[in-house]
């Protein structure tokens, strides 16, 4: 499992998570995006010696008015987090992968 965070303060904290609401900002333009329809997503990457190309369900969730979190899961259980948090200086940016049996790390 892979986790990264990201520091974001080009833009005052509530606006970057209004903007953080819409998947248009989000999930549409994410790398590896081949293809959107409706709550599905299709993300292919191929990156040295390892390839994934899956189609993703994505589920979107605000928790309070401080947190925005999508969660994308395919059919072989692998899954792709992307949580937006807003604390009282700053906005952060976290991003989690977890592909069962691909050698996490």
């Amino acid at each position: 499992m892979r986790n990264a965070t990201l520091q974001l303060a080009s833009l005052p904290g509530d606006v970057l998570l209004s903007m953080a609401k819409d998947i248009n900002n989000v999930i549409a333009v994410m790398p590896g995006v081949i293809s959107i329809q409706g709550n599905r997503v299709r993300l292919k990457y191929k990156r040295m010696f390892f390839t994934h190309d899956s189609t993703y369900t994505i589920s979107f969730a605000v928790h309070g008015s401080r947190i925005v979190e999508y969660k994308l899961v395919d059919d072989q259980g692998n899954t792709l987090k992307i949580i937006f948090t807003l604390s009282e200086k700053k906005m952060s940016l976290q991003f989690q992968l977890v592909i069962p049996g691909k050698g996490n790390g």
